[in-house]
């Protein structure tokens, strides 16, 4: 996954090309999914997800290319898994909070899930691998009930 970075929209072809890389290296690889959510500070936050990993992949420090971290996250992989930053002007005000609709992976059978992660409470990646310690399913069980616990409180 590759990103370019302009001043003048009409001007992103003459931009370097700049792979997506995490703090250790890793690129996620197919179907991004791009949102920004003005919560993490002067900067907000840029969220890319893909289809091949159901960890996040954020930046605070207006896309640069040193400062993308990859978060853990219960929530399933998935193929252009849709996200909502719950922050955004004239919505719903819940800061660093990301609203994720997801289906089954490109080309394989499953249902859709949504959930809500939180950019500001969020665990970085444990380690290398696509999905590391943090995608264990008791982790999941644990999100899948906070997200329904949280939906119930701020209906």
């Amino acid at each position: 996954m590759h990103y370019r970075i302009a001043k003048d929209p009409e001007s992103f072809r003459f931009s370097a090309d700049t792979p997506l890389l995490d703090q250790s290296g890793y690129a996620p690889n197919a179907a991004p999914i791009v949102s920004w959510s003005d919560s993490g500070g002067a900067n907000g936050t840029i969220v890319v997800t893909d289809n091949d990993d159901q960890d996040f992949f954020i930046n605070r420090a207006l896309g640069d290319p040193g400062s993308w971290t990859r978060l853990s996250s219960p929530m399933p992989a998935g193929y252009s898994r849709f996200t909502i930053p719950l922050d955004m002007p004239g919505g719903p005000r819940k800061p660093g909070m990301v609203f994720v609709i997801t289906g089954a992976q490109y080309n394989q059978a499953g249902g859709m899930e949504a959930g809500v992660i939180s950019l500001d409470n969020a665990v970085p990646h444990p380690g290398p691998g696509p999905h590391g310690a943090g995608a264990a399913r008791e982790d999941r069980q644990a999100f899948v009930d906070r997200a329904a616990a949280y939906a119930l409180a701020h209906r």
